[in-house]
């Protein structure tokens, strides 16, 4: 029987959860926030939901907003950036978590020039517009979603514990850290750009995976 080869835009299993996919560019982006309690290898991510544990923690975890469960679905699971970097890979074998320049070219792509991009703070014109989910979508935010992206609003744990910003900003790791500045992606309902931050390695925010 003949064998059907997977490509970019296809859906991909990963630990019994089905991920859409979207080619951008040269590059291949999960179009949902990856909800994954395992790594790749099959050893479970530690639940930091108690704020004690989140907040002193040197090492991976993963938690869900505020504990609801409901929103894991369609929002994913927040991960602190140790898990993002676990040897142990927290997205699937040929994946990866993406790099503070892996972000630039998809920000470039999307018309971004060089300097805004390696640039930080909140960066471009329209870049998170197209990136953030439709009106007219499942769950709706108020992007026009031209590139498939998904963007979601998902909120995240702050390096305390506490949950922030559900509903009206989306947070996205990169794996790249610049002294202790550990770099992450932005959206939010009321700017039209993406931001371009660096913060505390036990923040909890969304992770994309990319190929």
């Amino acid at each position: 029987m003949e064998s059907t080869v997977w490509t970019c835009g296809d859906v991909i299993n990963y630990h019994d959860n089905l991920y859409e996919t979207v080619l951008i560019g040269g590059q291949c982006w999960f179009a949902e926030n990856l909800q994954a309690e395992f790594y790749s290898n099959g050893d479970s991510i530690p639940s930091g939901q108690n704020q004690e544990f989140w907040s002193t923690t040197n090492s991976s975890a993963q938690a869900t907003f505020n504990g609801d469960s409901t929103l894991l679905p369609t929002y994913g699971r927040l991960y602190n950036w140790y898990a993002s970097v676990d040897v142990r890979g927290l997205c699937p074998s040929g994946w990866h978590v993406p790099s503070d320049i892996d972000w630039f070219i998809l920000e470039m792509e999307l018309g971004m020039t060089a300097i805004e991009a390696y640039s930080d703070q909140w960066r471009g014109s329209n870049e998170g517009t197209v990136l953030k989910s439709a009106s007219v979508g499942t769950p709706p935010w108020n992007g026009v979603n031209q590139y498939g992206f998904s963007g979601l609003p998902g909120g995240l744990m702050d390096h305390t514990g506490y949950a922030y910003n559900f509903g009206s900003s989306g947070y996205f790791w990169s794996s790249t850290h610049l002294g202790n500045a550990y770099q992450y992606r932005a959206l939010t309902t009321n700017l039209s750009g993406v931001a371009r931050f660096g913060g505390s390695p036990r923040l909890g925010l969304s992770v994309r995976c990319v190929k």
